[in-house]
């Protein structure tokens, strides 16, 4: 399965000549929804990337990415297929779109471990959403795992290559986060 990881102005021009599929995960106002080329093969989650608090109303203004809009969001791919091309987007490509694509990976079968370093190394300038993380990983059976891993390297001072380097040794030599991946398992929720 080939992931690509966008924007959504490369998603616009990018859906209808190559993917099978495209995942868009568009702000909770569903600004850019009328300029996306609309079929069969093209779902979207609302899901802002963080909230934000009306002071006057003392109510949210934006849709908080919740278990919901994870657990569509991973429905939706439920059917995506090893040869496939697919796309998933947000706005910039940057954290609500490569924390879902590591999930997907996930659902799909691949390591915590595997899937984070897929993402990471494509697309450089990602910062998955650590909430989206969080939520997906309690649904597939990891419980706050995936986040927690990606807090613990997500720091100013600690650059992406060593995070990737530090991936690649737990791999080779399994410390408490990979035995606990896989001995975790997956849940039920794309069965």
């Amino acid at each position: 399965m080939f992931i690509k990881i966008l924007p959504i102005d490369a998603a616009k021009h990018t859906h209808s000549h190559w993917a099978d599929e495209t995942l868009s995960l568009v702000d909770s106002q569903g600004r850019h929804l009328d300029d996306m080329p609309w079929n069969q093969n093209h779902s979207f989650v609302l899901m802002d990337d963080i909230g934000r608090l009306d002071r006057a109303t003392r109510k949210d203004l934006k849709i908080v990415p919740s278990e919901e809009n994870v657990t569509k969001a991973l429905r939706y791919t439920k059917r995506w297929k090893e040869n496939g091309r697919y796309i998933i987007n947000c706005m910039a490509g940057v954290s609500r779109s490569p924390a879902t694509a590591i999930l997907v990976r996930i659902a799909h079968g691949w390591s915590p471990i595997d899937a984070f370093q897929d993402i990471l190394t494509r697309r450089e300038q990602a910062s998955p959403n650590a909430l989206i993380l969080e939520i997906g990983g309690g649904l597939l059976g990891y419980g706050g795992l995936l986040s927690k891993l990606w807090r613990g390297y997500s720091s100013f001072d600690y650059p992406r290559n060593t995070f990737l380097r530090d991936i690649n040794s737990q791999r080779k030599n399994p410390t408490w986060d990979e035995r606990l991946f896989t001995t975790l398992g997956r849940s039920a929720i794309l069965d």
